[in-house]
């Protein structure tokens, strides 16, 4: 049985979105614009390019303060259109 965010974390935290999305024009602004209705600040955002250049590997820090707040983050990602996988 996997373990919850509030059996593996101490909140606030500092947690990483991990993000694997289809290269397209404004792509890192929507998941920032997306976090941003969730959490207070960005902390630290960083886009790389897949050698192809299909898809974009995308990191993005957050301040959370409690697991539902990283949930929700998770559910607001899920909603953009091109966003393959979210870690």
């Amino acid at each position: 049985m996997s373990k919850g965010f509030d059996e593996l974390l101490t909140f606030p935290t500092l947690f990483i979105f991990r993000i694997i999305a289809k290269d397209r024009e404004n792509i890192l602004e929507d998941c920032k614009a997306a976090l941003t209705h969730v959490f207070d600040s960005i902390q630290a955002v960083e886009s790389i390019p897949s050698r192809t250049g299909r898809f974009t590997r995308i990191h993005i820090g957050v301040m959370a303060m409690d697991s539902n707040q990283l949930y929700k983050g998770y559910e607001v990602l899920k909603e953009i259109d091109g966003i393959r996988m979210v870690f």
